[in-house]
């Protein structure tokens, strides 16, 4: 067992297309976010952003959507792609996505960290959000994926990536191909 760095590893294996702390977040939630993509009874998030509420209150003009909305964009704009070969999940910046069925989408995005406010829990360092659209075109994903890696062979290390100003977040590997265990460690 030896520690990665989770910056290293998604610039130069992964051609930085998807975040660092998104890959250990999907990490640190992987049989949480397995078991939500299974899901067989779900709300379909299906607005389009001219009618979507959130969107239309966002008064900053440096954001034009909702988070939800961004997701979907992000996702269907892509180019460049990433595959976990070992849960079949897809990657790209903050989304994590998967086809789950003809037309529908599960979708995980992890807030930035720096976003946090208030004591550092448990909760709030791994928290995800996740929604089911239909709004995503998914015949295209396999075209798209650039790199792949295997996120069993990585719950075999210890991965290190950069959580905010105040610590690095350290996941443990349990040998359960899912992490439970983790430390924040001080950057100074």
């Amino acid at each position: 067992m030896y520690e990665i760095k989770a910056e290293d590893f998604c610039k130069n294996k992964l051609d930085g297309i998807v975040y660092p702390i998104t890959l250990v977040k999907f990490l640190l939630n992987r049989s949480k976010i397995l078991r939500l993509k299974e899901v067989k009874n779900y709300d379909l998030f299906d607005i389009k952003p001219e009618d979507c509420s959130d969107c239309q209150s966002i008064s900053r003009p440096d954001q034009s959507m909702c988070r939800i909305h961004t997701s979907i964009q992000r996702i269907q704009e892509a180019e460049r792609i990433v595959k976990d070969l070992d849960s079949g999940m897809y990657f790209v910046k903050n989304e994590i996505f998967y086809p789950v069925q003809s037309g529908i989408t599960f979708v995980a995005y992890c807030p930035h960290t720096k976003l946090m406010r208030g004591p550092i829990t448990c909760n709030k360092v791994r928290i995800f959000t996740s929604f089911f659209t239909s709004r995503i075109d998914t015949s295209q994903f396999e075209n798209k994926v650039k790199k792949e890696f295997s996120s069993d062979k990585l719950t075999e290390h210890q991965i290190q990536c950069w959580f905010n100003e105040e610590f690095y977040i350290v996941l443990l590997p349990n040998g359960t191909y899912s992490y439970s265990d983790f430390v924040l460690k001080p950057t100074r």
